[in-house]
């Protein structure tokens, strides 16, 4: 099944974009037995559910950037796990939720971790200066 991918620019209109996109999408190209899903913010909370993880875990794996130092105190305490892991099984999501199709995925990198897999999608929306 097919899967597509948006990345954004900061005032693109990417999240307006996408609601149209799945409306579209369900309307013209519907399937009796699953409509289209966006992914966005759920994202994190889709590959937390999918490892096991614990809810608490989400607020290190948001957007913002986090200090090296921070980072490294954070995981040397046991607070949570390394950067790379929380990465990793983001990206065994993403290469899962695609691999199933049907999906629209926004952000976080999604076009550069399933760039390898057929039947994608991948969209750049740029806004006006």
């Amino acid at each position: 099944m097919p899967f597509i991918t948006i990345s954004r620019q900061t005032g693109a209109g990417g999240h307006s974009f996408t609601w149209m996109l799945q409306g579209y999408l369900d309307m013209k190209w519907s399937l009796p037995e699953s409509d289209w899903t966006v992914f966005d913010k759920n994202l994190v909370q889709t590959a937390m559910r999918e490892r096991g993880l614990p809810e608490r875990v989400a607020e290190y794996l948001s957007e913002k950037l986090v200090s090296e130092v921070s980072s490294l105190i954070l995981e040397l305490t046991g607070v949570r796990p390394s950067l790379w892991e929380l990465n990793q099984l983001i990206f065994e999501s993403l290469l899962h939720l695609a691999q199933i199709g049907r999906v629209i995925l926004i952000g976080r990198g999604t076009n550069i971790v399933v760039r390898r897999l057929r039947n994608g999608l991948h969209i750049r929306l740029i806004g006006s200066l």
